[in-house]
């Protein structure tokens, strides 16, 4: 268990390191991300600025669900996508290198599509929004 561990924190570690040769990138697809959650609180606040309550839910309760559901989904996105992706292995025939190898199968998908950093910065956006509702 503890060698699985190893190996997938050192896969990962090779996918951040291979991303921050494209820092730009990173920034890009950072600031999309960003954007997206900031064009949903606007949104929010479009909304109740018209309106003061919606069948009794203020607009900070709705920014604390929004933050909720964007944090758990985030966080699930990060981490446990390797299902999502198991169509990538399969097309690619990647599938029959990662059954002679002796690793599980899961971990190597894991370890192959890394986690998913954006994921990471819009959980911490969502995290953010809890605490300001």
């Amino acid at each position: 268990m503890r060698g699985n561990l190893r190996f997938l924190f050192f896969c990962h570690g090779l996918k951040l390191r291979a991303m921050a040769s494209y820092r730009m990138d990173v920034a890009i697809s950072s600031l999309g991300a960003f954007l997206h959650d900031a064009a949903t609180i606007v949104f929010l606040s479009a909304v109740f600025g018209n309106i003061r309550q919606l069948e009794g839910w203020s607009f900070r309760e709705m920014v604390f669900i929004w933050g909720f559901a964007v944090v758990t989904r985030n966080i699930g996105y990060a981490f446990f996508d390797v299902v999502a992706n198991a169509y990538l292995f399969l097309g690619r025939g990647a599938m029959d290198g990662a059954l002679v190898r002796p690793r599980p199968i899961l971990l190597q998908m894991a370890a192959v599509s890394g986690f998913n950093t954006f994921s990471i910065g819009r959980a911490l956006v969502g995290m953010a929004a809890m605490g300001f509702a």
